[in-house]
């Protein structure tokens, strides 16, 4: 069973690297700026969450997490660049946990409006794994079976994923603002839109290779980020936290 989990591993690490310089310094800055600011929104869900007490909050604090952590993957990967094993291990890692973030948020705001309890972070935790499980099956069992195929190819099928979640958290984000009328928090889908758009380039960028859509994807995605540091912040320092409506 180890050798097969170093076989599996192997293959992984020899799959081409993306067509593209990754040691440019831009993306390793982008990358930096991403993660931060990724960490700040995670914090802020944090805060919101000790005010509150709403667990779903606290979902959205670990989905956050799990994208800072790709960021900071990927951050690593442009200085490992020179390290081809190490380079697509940690590009296949940072592909699991982005799309496992953008699960957490997806799942944690479907039980946004249901009843919560002491359990409800576990139901989240599994049903967010779910689909990730089936798509990594589905990757190894595809012919040729336990061969994993290049890295662009994958990259695609969850970039797709990704959309789908963020979606559904758009459109989750925008029924409560509009059902609640609380329009100082319409940056909060706006922001999700704008990170929607970062996959979306991101995915069109595998496809075509186009770098002018790979720049776009990372502006689209500093800028999302961007406004979901701006919001938040405006709500603490004006001490607007919701206490008992579920606004976030």
């Amino acid at each position: 069973m180890v050798e097969a989990a170093a076989v599996a591993t192997s293959k992984i690490q020899l799959q081409p690297l993306p067509n593209f310089d990754f040691s440019d310094p831009y993306i390793f800055s982008s990358e930096v700026v991403a993660s931060v600011m990724a960490f700040v929104v995670a914090f802020y869900f944090y805060r919101f969450y000790r005010v509150t007490g709403f667990i779903y909050l606290l979902g959205l604090v670990v989905g956050f997490s799990f994208i800072t952590f790709a960021e900071v993957l990927l951050a690593v990967d442009v200085w490992l660049e020179f390290y081809p094993e190490m380079f697509n291990l940690l590009f296949w890692l940072r592909l699991l946990s982005l799309s496992y973030g953008f699960s957490f948020l997806a799942v944690s705001y479907y039980y946004k409006h249901r009843e919560e309890d002491k359990s409800l972070m576990m139901r989240v935790a599994a049903l967010s794994a779910i689909p990730i499980m089936i798509m990594i099956a589905v990757v190894v069992i595809t012919p040729p079976a336990f061969d994993f195929p290049p890295y662009n190819q994958t990259d695609e099928y969850f970039r797709a994923f990704n959309l789908v979640m963020l979606g559904y958290v758009f459109k989750s984000t925008l029924g409560s603002i509009v059902e609640q009328g609380r329009k100082e928090f319409v940056y909060v889908p706006a922001a999700y839109a704008v990170l929607w758009l970062g996959q979306y380039s991101s995915l069109i960028f595998g496809l075509d290779g186009n770098v002018s859509v790979f720049i776009a994807a990372h502006v689209a995605k500093i800028i999302g980020l961007a406004l979901f540091v701006g919001v938040m912040s405006q709500v603490i320092r004006g001490k607007r936290v919701p206490r008992t409506e579920k606004e976030a």
